[in-house]
């Protein structure tokens, strides 16, 4: 169980109501708050009023050198302690670049056509197959994904509407054809039909957990016996 300082826990719940207030996605209010969370458990004997630049960069050489922190992590936690600094203890605070490990270039791995295909042959489900289908076939992201309501696939225009997508804007993305037939398969073998969302969990009306989306695809990679290649 984490230690905090008697004044964390309220600090957390101040940072977590300026996220909210200023319209933040639920995404990044829980990466922040994991991340200011961390440093409160890292520095149970100080609030966090105390903290200075020092340990801020104390705790950013134990990420690198005794967690061997990725640059994204890195850049989270950092982008997380300048917005605490300046929204929630009303203090200036940039995090030099210096504290940042070099970006590493790696190509990205990806899978061929065929082992598409042979993927979404491998799904169990009519369900499994309607979220590993929509994700290939429209380009969607996990939380896009997620948040698809029933009213917005647009069969009769081919399209999928994207609410609030990346950068908090709307778009539309493709919607093929043989993703429409897959997606009526789907809602025809449910026999609790979805009520507002396109992939509902065990609650009626509430989305499925991006948690069980990522199992929905991860789970069929293995009896496929393929491996990733790079770009």
């Amino acid at each position: 169980m984490e230690k905090f300082n008697s004044q964390s826990v309220e600090v957390l719940g101040l940072l977590k109501t300026t996220m909210v207030a200023a319209g933040y996605s639920r995404q990044s209010i829980t990466s922040y708050m994991r991340e200011i969370r961390y440093i409160c458990a890292y520095y149970p004997d100080l609030s966090p009023g105390q903290w200075t630049d020092r340990h801020i960069i104390q705790y950013m050489d134990y990420l690198r050198t005794v967690h061997h922190a990725s640059y994204s992590k890195c850049k989270m936690a950092a982008q997380s302690v300048a917005f605490f600094f300046r929204h929630v203890l009303k203090r200036p605070y940039d995090v030099p670049s210096k504290l940042y490990p070099r970006r590493e270039h790696k190509l990205p791995h990806y899978l061929t056509k065929e082992e598409v295909l042979k993927l979404i042959e491998n799904c169990r489900s009519a369900k499994q197959r309607a979220i590993v289908e929509t994700f290939y076939g429209s380009g969607i992201r996990l939380e896009e994904l997620r948040m698809l309501k029933l009213t917005d696939i647009e069969s009769k225009n081919n399209r999928i509407f994207v609410h609030c997508g990346k950068g908090r804007k709307d778009r539309y993305t493709l919607l093929p054809k043989r993703l429409v037939e897959t997606l009526r398969n789907y809602y025809r073998a449910q026999a609790q039909k979805p009520k507002s969302y396109l992939f509902e969990g065990q609650k009626p009306g509430e989305p499925l957990h991006s948690r069980s989306i990522q199992h929905s695809v991860v789970n069929g990679i293995p009896k496929c016996r393929f491996i990733c290649k790079r770009a």
